[in-house]
């Protein structure tokens, strides 16, 4: 064979075989478009960004105990000049600091402070539940009311183990297959010693 021949045959092969890929990749791309419109569609119906809902499975529980117990948490978890350590907040943030969550988003905070006014401030932490990045270390003023639980550790020392109280989303999980809480959290809602 000539040596134009060949290379004529080698592109009308090369050109036949990207035609064949440009028609597959095209067949993919409308299966593709095709699953991503379903995937958008029940991301809709989910509210992926929105996950932390408070109509969320996670907190589908009554909220009235969280709000009668914040007395105790003010007056036991904190600083007299209002600072707090191991205690967390999971506030539910309005709208117009998250839009694409219609209902809002529920989000932990920590470094808690108790303003003189009786309102709160803290940071908005980082996690995997939460759609809203640009929250997070966003240092945020709310109320009692804005509150839907609260977290209060101790630390496992060599007297007392490592507790967790309040946490009333996680006391609605099923417990795990050796009948432990899922997680581990103390038995009381509140510190043995909180008055």
């Amino acid at each position: 064979m000539r040596r134009t021949t060949l290379i004529a045959l080698m592109l009308s092969l090369t050109t036949a075989q990207a035609h064949a890929d440009l028609q597959i990749l095209n067949t993919l791309e409308g299966d593709i478009n095709a699953i991503l419109a379903e995937m958008r569609e029940r991301i809709a119906e989910l509210g992926p960004l929105c996950q932390t809902t408070a109509r969320s499975p996670m907190y589908d529980y009554d909220t009235a105990p969280v709000q009668e117990s914040m007395a105790r948490v003010v007056a036991n978890a904190f600083a007299p000049d209002g600072s707090s350590e191991n205690l967390s907040f999971f506030v539910h943030i309005p709208t117009h600091l998250v839009p694409s969550c219609p209902d809002g988003a529920v989000e932990p905070f920590s470094y808690i402070t108790l303003l003189p006014d009786g309102s709160f401030q803290g940071v908005v932490e980082s996690t995997n539940m939460s759609f809203n990045g640009h929250l997070f270390m966003a240092q945020i003023s709310f109320t009692t009311q804005d509150i839907v639980d609260w977290e209060f550790y101790t630390r496992a020392t060599d007297t007392q183990p490592y507790a967790l109280y309040g946490a009333f989303r996680l006391r609605n999980l099923p417990p795990r297959s050796d009948g432990t809480p899922s997680p581990r959290y103390a038995p009381e809602i509140l510190p043995p010693d909180w008055n």
